[in-house]
């Protein structure tokens, strides 16, 4: 895995097509887009993308490579072709789009399953993520193309993502989540959507916390792994300092 930033928006004419890309940014109407999202966190959460997308240093996406067939486009998943193949999936890191999770039931049976739950992942409800992605599937292939000495082990081919709105078909078609997912009880303002306050607290109850992932309100860069045992770690000190 690699984290990389995308060179292509840091020239001259892919600094002029980003500022255009995000002049297009609109807190308010991404807000109405997704009812649990205030427009104090869409503003928050697009100032944040924005830097990090104007920063050459900063990694816009996780580059995964595997020596083994990933079936993107196959018309089953357990589909596996015939010979020796390597695989690329592209995670992007700063998504803007915002899906939610909701309880649609009570019922004590549902308890440790996922019944009685209403999951919409949105992906690509906002624009900027798929032009984003599409950008970088491209330069991986690119990248590809040129990477020795990987590249002397490869079949000859001819590059698919020259066109960006073939390639945007392309994301439609074959996206997926990576099972990261984060923010569903954000520790942040209550005005902001916010569900913890800094002390892991549920706001409007008086000992009740959640410690786990679904606090960060955004998707940390790396895995979300070591997040998950800091969330728990300093909910266990803020617990037992209550206690003492």
């Amino acid at each position: 895995m690699a984290q990389l930033s995308l060179p292509e928006f840091h020239s001259e004419d892919g600094h002029k097509e980003l500022n255009y890309l995000l002049a297009a940014l609109d807190p308010a109407l991404d807000a109405s887009h997704s009812p649990p999202t205030t427009q104090a966190f869409a503003a928050a959460h697009e100032a944040f993308v924005r830097s990090i997308l104007t920063n050459p240093s900063e990694a816009l996406g996780n580059y995964v490579f595997g020596s083994a067939y990933a079936p993107f486009e196959a018309s089953s998943p357990t589909y596996r072709a015939p010979g020796k193949h390597v695989s690329f999936a592209i995670e992007l890191s700063h998504p803007l789009s915002r899906g939610s999770v909701h309880i649609t039931s009570a019922a004590p049976k549902n308890a440790g399953t996922s019944e009685g739950l209403k999951i919409d992942s949105r992906y690509f409800s906002h624009p900027l993520d798929l032009e984003v992605l599409a950008r970088q599937v491209r330069f991986m292939e690119d990248l590809l193309s040129r990477a020795e000495p990987l590249v002397g082990y490869l079949k000859p081919y001819t590059k698919r993502f020259t066109d960006l709105e073939t390639t945007k078909d392309y994301i439609r078609r074959t996206a997926d989540g990576a099972h990261h997912y984060t923010g569903t009880c954000s520790m942040m303002p209550r005005a902001m959507g916010g569900v913890v306050d800094s002390r892991l607290r549920v706001y409007g109850c008086s000992n009740f916390r959640v410690c786990d992932v679904s606090i960060v309100p955004l998707e940390p860069t790396a895995n979300p792994q070591p997040v998950i045992y800091g969330d728990v770690e300093l909910g266990v000190s803020l617990i037992k300092r209550d206690m003492l």
